[in-house]
């Protein structure tokens, strides 16, 4: 285990995976997969230190994590889904791994916040209210597209899985923060929801996203601008969504980040399922590896 100070000044963030869970430490990054046979897999990858000062910095840090967050990743994604398929080599270029990734994030915006638009402004013109209207239905649409999508992929068995590794990497968290023991009981006893989850930055990116639409549709009310803004502003508020999580979580949990984070932990709900002891097992040997790897960096300093 790591010494306490580690626990106030850096927070370990972790994504599901193919059948496991990744750990983004202070200084690597580290995933734990499982493979056909059972038995767990665990590959880490040093986090780029160039960057270090920028993600210290106020406003920079949210870009910078933005990049490193999709970056890692979905590195992991392709990395747990050759373990846990017991697949040997086959890696992606840096190319096709970057076109993917830009296409994946045009499709998030396309869905998340084209569609929602277009449609809103199809309902105004059928229905004929105004513009204040048409951006709540907006907000509304986008909301309900969100709950649509994960209520959906949540029925698939391979989802259902991966939710209950984010339960486990949740709980383990906790369990990290709380001070307590790493075995399967004590872990067990933790919460599965997460006060700042990728669930909450989702909804902090929409909040923050009609806002700013709603300002720029009246600074400049063609539809040429609005599309442009739904297409170009989501990775900048999704900067600086993490860069209000960064100094929430710095500020603790008063009454008023309480009530920013509780929408996202109802979310959870939905994200979460109740894990298995091995699958709570993998995410306690993925947390434990990944404070390891910063403990022997920062003995090598």
């Amino acid at each position: 285990m790591a010494e306490p100070e580690r626990r106030a000044s850096f927070l370990y963030a972790g994504q599901a995976v193919i059948e496991g869970i990744m750990f983004r430490g202070e200084r690597s990054c580290t995933v734990t997969v499982r493979t056909p046979s059972g038995e767990l897999t665990t590959v880490s990858r040093p986090v780029p230190s160039a960057l270090n000062r920028l993600r210290r910095t106020p406003l920079t840090r949210g870009i910078v994590l933005l990049g490193e967050t999709l970056v890692l990743g979905l590195w992991a994604l392709r990395l747990s889904d050759q373990i846990s398929r017991g697949v040997v080599g086959g890696g992606t270029s840096r190319a096709a791994a970057g076109g993917r990734t830009v296409a994946i994030l045009l499709a998030g915006i396309g869905l998340f916040f084209v569609l929602p638009f277009a449609t809103a402004v199809a309902l105004a013109s059928v229905l004929g209210f105004g513009s204040t209207s048409q951006h709540v239905a907006e907000g509304a649409l986008r909301v309900t597209t969100l709950l649509t999508y994960v209520i959906a992929i949540g029925r698939i068995p391979a989802i259902q899985r991966s939710f209950a590794y984010h339960a486990a990497e949740h709980m383990v968290g906790h369990a990290y923060q709380s001070r307590i023991g790493m075995t399967t009981e004590q872990v067990r006893g933790m919460s599965p929801y997460l006060p700042w989850c990728g669930t909450t930055l989702l909804l902090l990116v929409f909040g923050l996203g009609s806002l700013a639409f709603a300002g720029i549709g009246v600074v400049s009310p063609g539809p040429g601008t609005a599309i442009a803004a739904r297409v170009a502003l989501p990775p900048i508020i999704a900067s600086l969504a993490l860069e209000s999580m960064a100094l929430a979580s710095a500020a603790g949990a008063g009454p008023i980040i309480r009530a920013i984070a509780y929408p996202g932990m109802l979310l959870q709900r939905l994200t979460t399922r109740e894990p298995s002891d091995e699958q709570l097992d993998l995410a306690i040997q993925a947390f434990q590896r990944a404070i390891a790897n910063d403990a022997e960096d920062a003995g090598r300093r």
